[in-house]
């Protein structure tokens, strides 16, 4: 089983995962291998993704855009998106509802599920 550990400065974030503490996703929300090193805002919006996986319900950028307004290269946004899918964190929940972000005109954008652990092959047993 793997270790997770709560970090003075991180408050309420395991310092191995960045996920919630009391999250039922807390065991499967390690980050992948291949985004080791990552920035302060791709740590923020790996962050704000991990909170909403753990609400359990299905999300949009619509609902979690006002936490990350400070986030300056805004396809990095979709990048940690795609990383949560391939990482079987969330996946696409085949509708889509249109944007409230007036840059984009209200097109249409993606609604994501989270993947319940038990529906997620990266989970380990104990």
């Amino acid at each position: 089983m793997r270790t997770h550990q709560y970090v003075d400065g991180l408050g309420e974030y395991c310092g191995r995962c960045n996920a919630p503490k009391q999250s039922r996703f807390h065991a499967v929300s390690e980050i992948p291998p291949e985004d080791v090193g990552l920035d302060d805002e791709a740590q923020l919006i790996d962050r704000v993704l991990r909170h909403m996986i753990s609400k359990g319900e299905p999300f949009s950028a619509n609902d979690f855009r006002q936490y990350l307004r400070g986030v300056t290269r805004k396809n990095l946004i979709g990048d940690r998106v795609k990383a949560f899918a391939k990482a079987r964190l969330i996946r696409f929940s085949g509708q889509y509802v249109a944007s409230t972000d007036s840059r984009t005109h209200g097109h249409p954008i993606k609604i994501w599920q989270p993947i319940k652990p038990k529906e997620n092959s990266n989970v380990e047993t104990q």
